[in-house]
């Protein structure tokens, strides 16, 4: 199949549905599909390991492009539309073709933080733009012939998603990808690991003040934070506010590698992630795939992994203190945080392998194709015997 995935950021941009986006587009080449990606994002133009990527100038302000131009002519050409969302930018630019199959993975709700880089959101403004992105939402989800959620537990709390009909699919890990050639064991000089952007809704303020109450006690310990983002200075100028200085390590981006050898060496990963921006969290998936346990939120679908494997703790989101006592956990009993990373890793093992996730979207796609074709069409398909597996899914369907 031809498959046009439509993304507002991909990379160079960081973040979960990037990753997502990347990962699902690799899978699906690798059961032989032909995979093409249309973004608004600047970038190099550079194919990804065979998948292609196009990017549609636009005029940016922040989080928003402008006057990018429709895309309808190039999707024409497609078997499979796979549109990504929110944001909901480049699905405003998209007319899809009357009769291909429209697949949207919903990620998330919308979220407007009451704080934006130290500047106060006032509340009418928030209700309005919750309302205008919860339109866009409804307008998206209704056009499309079939919705993925990546977590019932997040759906069925979702006041958009969980009166309509989806498919509930996990997001997926290649796991050869975190395998290293020399593991360098667990390091005393970083016991707890963050990762990702640094934004208001990760909640890495309760990180900081939760480090802080340990430090208070005199507990050894200390914390790196990988990523960047718009909180970055607010977040320096609060460690040193707190005086902890000395305990906190904000290391920005790094590399694949460094990434993986960070994991692997982490005590604990902790998403301390205080809204419903946080819909999963990937890099919890990377974490297990280190055989690192995870300290996270009690949020509708970031809870799932740890809870589901035994792989960590789950704290109140936005209680430092909590927080604070799952640290302690960690440091005063790490045999148990090495058992709860182990049953991390094989839960993962058995639930969040990519090829067997593409496998799933593969049959949503194939039936949605199915569905789209005339009675006649259908009637070919279903007495053409062949041996394939795609032939055995639009036969049972």
């Amino acid at each position: 199949m031809k498959i046009a995935m439509l993304t507002s950021f991909f990379f160079p941009h960081r973040g979960g549905t990037e990753k997502y986006v990347l990962d699902l587009s690799q899978a699906q080449l690798n059961l032989g599909h032909e995979i093409t990606i249309f973004t608004h994002t600047r970038g190099e133009e550079k194919d990804y390991n065979g998948i292609k990527v196009v990017r549609l100038p636009s005029i940016w302000i922040p989080y928003q492009p402008l006057f990018a131009r429709k895309l309808k002519k190039e999707l024409e050409e497609f078997d499979i539309i796979h549109s990504h969302a929110p944001p909901y930018f480049f699905n405003d630019t998209a007319v899809i073709p009357q009769g291909i199959p429209h697949i949207t993975t919903y990620h998330c709700d919308v979220f407007i933080p009451g704080e934006i880089r130290g500047i106060k959101i006032p509340g009418i403004l928030r209700k309005s733009l919750d309302s205008y992105y919860r339109k866009k939402a409804v307008k998206l989800l209704k056009r499309s012939s079939h919705i993925i959620a990546t977590s019932r537990d997040y759906a069925n709390s979702s006041s958009i998603l969980k009166d309509l009909p989806y498919s509930e699919v996990p997001i997926g890990i290649h796991m050869e990808d975190y395998r290293i050639s020399s593991f360098p064991g667990r390091m005393d000089e970083f016991d707890f690991l963050f990762v990702g952007r640094l934004a208001a809704s990760k909640g890495i303020d309760i990180l900081l003040k939760a480090s802080a109450e340990l430090a208070s006690d005199k507990i050894p310990f200390s914390v790196r934070i990988i990523g960047d983002g718009e909180e970055v200075k607010g977040l320096k100028k609060m460690a040193s506010e707190l005086n902890i200085d000395d305990k906190i390590r904000f290391d920005g981006k790094v590399s694949q590698e460094e990434l993986i050898k960070s994991l692997s060496a982490a005590g604990s990963l902790i998403l301390p992630s205080v809204s419903r921006l946080e819909a999963f969290g990937i890099v919890q998936l990377e974490a297990f795939s280190c055989r690192t346990p995870v300290i996270a939120s009690d949020l509708p679908g970031v809870r799932g992994l740890v809870s589901n494997s035994g792989g960590g703790w789950i704290v109140k989101p936005g209680d430092h203190h909590s927080l604070a006592d799952a640290m302690r956990t960690v440091i005063s009993d790490q045999a148990e945080a090495r058992n709860r990373g182990g049953k991390g890793f094989n839960h993962i093992c058995e639930h969040n392998c990519w090829e067997k996730i593409a496998r799933q979207i593969e049959e949503i796609y194939l039936g949605e194709m199915f569905h789209s074709v005339d009675d006649h069409v259908k009637e070919t398909l279903c007495h053409y015997e062949h041996n394939t597996n795609g032939s055995e899914i639009l036969q049972s369907q």
